[in-house]
């Protein structure tokens, strides 16, 4: 497997930075005011956008498993569309404001935090729900890694946790991702487009 740091037009760095140090504090604080623990020994995700008329901790649990069993609920991405106000004062909700501004048209869609449990992977797939994905990585280590399968070849990509937001189209191309750590990894995935 060849080891690549961007596909051209598929996945790759957008033209925005992030303060590294002021983005994890935001997410300790965001965690601990909507009361969140994680382990890592398991896969979970929280909604940092949510339904309209949602209350309490439904606003980030509810709806908040991979796109299947939410679309299952007769529920599309597209209706995710209140930001958590546990989050608006916060750093993390200044990037997420501005990485919905530089999208190319209106961002449609919901904004996760998602763990991956250790020794844990995705089956490979395409997101065909879904045009546009942006990833902010939180936690991660070397050894959580995207595979990317284009024409016949597979590609390792590792995102580090650092100053950047990557850009991926799930639908291009055939991916997943892999934790083979003995530690959980979270990424902020922003999800925009059709259902």
């Amino acid at each position: 497997m060849l080891k690549i740091h961007h596909i051209d037009k598929l996945c790759y760095p957008i033209d925005y930075t992030i303060d590294r140090e002021r983005f994890k504090n935001s997410f300790d604080i965001l965690l601990k005011r909507i009361e969140v623990a994680y382990t890592d020994n398991s896969w979970f995700s929280v909604n940092l956008t949510h339904l309209p008329g949602l209350t309490g901790s439904d606003r980030w649990n509810l709806y908040s498993g991979n796109h299947s069993a939410v679309h299952a609920n007769n529920v599309s991405e597209t209706d995710f569309t209140e930001h958590l106000a546990e989050m608006e004062d916060l750093y993390i909700g200044q990037v997420i404001r501005d990485i919905q501004n530089l999208h190319s048209g209106v961002f449609q869609g919901r904004i996760q935090l998602v763990w991956l449990g250790p020794n844990q992977k995705y089956p490979l797939h395409r997101d065909l729900h879904t045009t546009s994905r942006y990833h902010v990585p939180v936690i991660t280590n070397e050894k959580c890694f995207w595979v990317f399968k284009k024409d016949s070849e597979l590609y390792s990509l590792h995102m580090p946790a650092d100053h950047r937001v990557w850009f991926v189209d799930p639908t291009q191309i055939l991916h997943t991702f892999v934790n083979d750590s003995n530690t959980a990894r979270c990424h902020l995935i922003m999800t925009s487009g059709k259902d």
